[in-house]
């Protein structure tokens, strides 16, 4: 599997590499990644100017495919269903204001930029045709 990947030694900043296929944690889905983007919030990365960056993170918060897989306790009625994947996690009860677990995909949990991309059922919303 390929991913782009936060690289600061370099130039770009980025690298296009080989990562291991993901392992899923309980009530995770794998995702096919059929469309997904570089935006702002990767380029911060990329200048520095994001908080506790991290070499070799998998960079991505947007992005869409079909989940492939799912962990052995999540809906296995998920396989095969086109997906946009919702990169916020934890948000928390309080909808006026994330809580202080909140954490979007692509800093500091692997984004989606590889092939491949866990994901929870939850975090993914069926999709028009890709």
């Amino acid at each position: 599997m390929k991913g782009i990947v936060l690289d600061r030694n370099s130039e770009p900043k980025i690298d296009f590499v080989s990562l291991p296929e993901p392992e899923l944690n309980a009530g995770e889905v794998l995702v096919r990644i059929k469309a997904a983007a570089l935006n702002h919030r990767d380029e911060w990365c990329r200048q520095g100017l994001y908080p506790n960056l991290s070499d070799g993170v998998v960079l991505g918060s947007d992005g869409a495919g079909v989940v492939e897989r799912v962990a052995d306790d999540a809906d296995s009625a998920w396989i095969g269903k086109e997906v946009i994947i919702n990169p916020a996690i934890n948000w928390g009860a309080d909808q006026r204001a994330q809580s202080k677990d909140f954490q979007i995909l692509g800093m500091p949990r692997k984004g989606l930029l590889p092939n491949t991309s866990p994901s929870r059922p939850i975090g993914c919303t069926r999709s028009p045709p890709i």
